[in-house]
């Protein structure tokens, strides 16, 4: 009996993006699996006072909140269009806490 080899289409894919204001960083990183996508979303610097803070959401999807910003790119528009739109809207839709 022979082993099961992987072809291309069974390679995943991850998408990340990334941004910093105000010495507070924030990153989408979203990976594709079998059954949607795992979104993680970091945010992270200090605080006013000094005091550093890191906080992190995972959840799953059926979408990909990422695929516009590939597109952008493809088409060399910029990553940048509609990043504000993603950070305020991430985790809206079809996402599952």
């Amino acid at each position: 009996m022979h082993g099961m080899m992987k072809g291309d289409k069974d390679k995943r894919k991850s998408w990340s993006v990334k941004t910093e204001k105000d010495g507070i960083c924030t990153s989408i990183e979203v990976r594709e699996v079998s059954n949607g996508f795992i979104i993680c979303k970091t945010k992270y610097g200090s605080k006013e006072d000094g005091e550093y803070f890191s906080d992190q959401e995972e959840w799953i999807s059926k979408e990909n909140p990422l695929a516009d910003e590939e597109k952008e790119e493809k088409e060399e528009k910029g990553p940048l269009g509609s990043l504000k739109g993603i950070f305020n809207n991430l985790g809206g839709g079809d996402a599952m806490y």
